[in-house]
């Protein structure tokens, strides 16, 4: 079928193979977060990487002290401290992740839905219905 000289004829779709490049996640953190805002969150990673040491580290040096200063209130307390600010850091920083990627697929889709609106009716007849919906869905 042609329309003005145009033929409307299905095309093969391309594939790529091999790893996903560190620009495309770059890009769809930067879909849902400023610049600023992505350093401070790869920082707060760092840090409850550290926080996921610190009871270990703490339990090394409590054997390090004699039997009773290890039954100690305050030096069960410090550790209670440390299990219980790691783990609730944790969850926090696992929440962020979540909101981070949930805002950038919903910026992604978005910006999907208005670039498919938008395109002319030619765009529409040269393409299958499922290869446009596909990716929105």
């Amino acid at each position: 079928m042609t329309v003005k000289g145009l033929d409307l004829k299905d095309e093969e779709e391309d594939r790529m193979v091999g790893t996903v490049k560190w620009v495309l996640y770059w890009k769809y953190f930067r879909a849902a977060l400023p610049k600023f805002l992505i350093a401070s969150l790869v920082i707060f990673f760092a840090m409850i990487q550290v926080l996921w040491i610190a009871p270990y580290w703490w339990l090394s040096r409590m054997t390090e002290m004699p039997f009773a200063q290890q039954k100690n209130y305050i030096t069960l307390l410090v550790y209670g401290t440390i299990v219980t600010v790691s783990l609730v850091l944790t969850t926090v920083s696992s929440f962020c992740f979540y909101l981070a990627a949930l805002k950038a697929s919903e910026n992604l889709h978005d910006q999907m839905t208005k670039a498919v609106m938008k395109a002319p009716v030619l765009f529409f007849d040269t393409n299958p219905v499922g290869r446009i919906l596909k990716p929105l869905l």
